[in-house]
């Protein structure tokens, strides 16, 4: 059994932060990562720029150049990799840690392909890889899933994102320009505050001029087959949407209003669109078979600790 000073589980940029430090100090440290290095950045949408400058995500003392004045996903990838090659990390890719036990001085981890022996255990592994889910019925379907990459696949569809944050409004203008359908759920009264200034009016504008239908004081309630519930107030409800709402303010009680549900089926619908369809292009709009994704939208493009995380709710 090989035996390290330190065991870093996880190769993101704080995995291999640690690493170099620990080298510069003349110990021996081992990174695994279940993925590639920096496996979550290279899991962010495919045209992702981060909303920070370059020189708050270096490492190593190694500076980063960008095109641009903020770096975008790519050069990030790059960054990091010439990292990883400047310093020689040893880096055990596509190894997933399964566990570790022992004490101080005298661990032994476990992966999918062997053990090893470390004095001590860091552990990076970050939290991109727990989605912030739902839980609502019908969150399990094929049809969903949890992270947003690009906007190609969803052109002439049917999507609905939730949340207002700085992910969910990048989301929903990238698939409207690319040609989606594009609805927003958001539990608040507005797009969040904490929207970034050129982001922010973008999307007001467009749900203002109607290109991109919002959904104000509402939820997923529940999402199906073919549509999605979600609770609210009467006066939220826009005259034909393409998919089921069950909406309630979450006010109403505090603001004297009537808690209600209303169901609509999607035959009394115009159009009679599904909250989305499937990748095939149907001949004809009557008989599709909708697919949903919950893409979760992580707002981590500050790099910083801590970034806040929400759901989006979109087709495929």
């Amino acid at each position: 059994m090989e035996h390290f000073d330190v065991a870093i589980v996880g190769a993101g940029p704080t995995g291999l932060a640690c690493g170099i430090e620990l080298q510069k100090r003349g110990l021996k440290p081992v990174l695994f990562d279940k993925g590639c290095v920096v496996n979550s950045i290279y899991h962010y949408p495919i045209n992702l720029v981060f909303f920070t400058t370059p020189e708050l995500l270096e490492i190593g003392d190694i500076p980063m150049t960008s095109l641009n004045e903020k770096p975008g996903r790519t050069e990030a990838l790059k960054y990091y990799r010439r990292v990883a090659d400047l310093y020689k990390l040893n880096i055990h890719q596509y190894e997933r840690v399964l566990g570790f036990e022992g004490a101080d001085n005298s661990f032994t981890v476990r992966t999918d392909i062997a053990c090893y022996g470390a004095r001590k255990i860091i552990l990076a592994s970050g939290y991109y890889d727990i989605p912030n889910r739902l839980n609502v019925p019908g969150e399990a379907l094929e049809k969903v899933i949890h992270y947003y990459r690009e906007a190609h696949p969803f052109y002439n569809q049917d999507i609905l994102i939730v949340g207002a944050k700085n992910s969910a409004a990048i989301a929903a203008l990238e698939l409207y320009w690319t040609g989606a359908r594009v609805t927003m759920v958001i539990r608040g009264s507005g797009i969040s505050h904490n929207v970034k200034y050129w982001i922010k009016p973008n999307i007001e504008n467009r749900i203002k001029n109607g290109e991109i239908q919002a959904y104000f004081h509402s939820r997923i309630k529940e999402i199906r087959p073919h549509d999605a519930s979600a609770p609210g107030t009467a006066a939220q409800l826009l005259p034909g949407k393409k998919t089921v709402l069950q909406r309630r303010h979450r006010g109403a009680q505090q603001q004297g209003q009537s808690h209600y549900e209303k169901s609509l089926r999607l035959s009394d619908l115009p159009n009679r669109r599904a909250l989305s369809v499937s990748r095939a292009r149907q001949a004809s709009r009557a008989k599709t078979h909708p697919q949903i994704f919950l893409t979760k939208l992580k707002d981590n493009r500050s790099g910083q600790a801590g970034a806040k995380r929400h759901a989006a709710l979109t087709p495929m």
